[in-house]
């Protein structure tokens, strides 16, 4: 039976790639969450310059004008603001992928290891069964030239 006396290592660096794993995800889904928000400030931001651009129409007050452009104000800020969240996100995620491309390497080379002693091991369960089938075979074969040479003397 194969024992592969790094198992314990082995299974720590699995435990690992999928920690880093899940933190690659998370900080994936965070970054998806703060994209949203980013689109819908603009979306907010586009809405109300439209209104803006709607005012001659509808006859707004210059106090509903005044407003609304300090709210556009406002919301280009946050959007700002948002999109250096989104910038530090995306550095933390490319920092992520990276440990996890390091974790998987690090599983790799020794699941290769494993692979490596397993085939050995298997080669040489291989010989070591032909080994005794040659040695049968040469004590059938003895045990045969025996039963011939005494039955030739009778």
């Amino acid at each position: 039976m194969f024992i592969f006396k790094l198992q314990s290592l082995l299974d720590y660096r699995r435990r690992k790639e999928e920690e880093a794993r899940g933190e690659f995800s998370d900080i994936s889904r965070r970054l998806q969450q703060e994209e949203l928000k980013l689109a819908a400030f603009a979306c907010k931001r586009r809405d109300l310059e439209a209104q803006l651009k709607g005012a001659e129409k509808r006859r707004m007050k210059a106090s509903d004008i005044s407003l609304c452009c300090s709210i556009i104000a406002r919301i280009q800020e946050e959007e700002q603001r948002q999109k250096a969240v989104i910038e530090e996100t995306e550095a933390k995620l490319e920092e992520k992928r990276q440990g996890l491309h390091e974790a998987s390497k690090k599983r790799q080379t020794v699941e290769r290891l494993q692979e490596r002693q397993l085939a050995e091991y298997r080669r040489a369960t291989v010989r070591a069964e032909q080994k005794e089938l040659d040695e049968l075979t040469v004590l059938k074969f003895k045990k045969g030239k025996f039963d011939e040479e005494s039955d030739h003397s009778l």
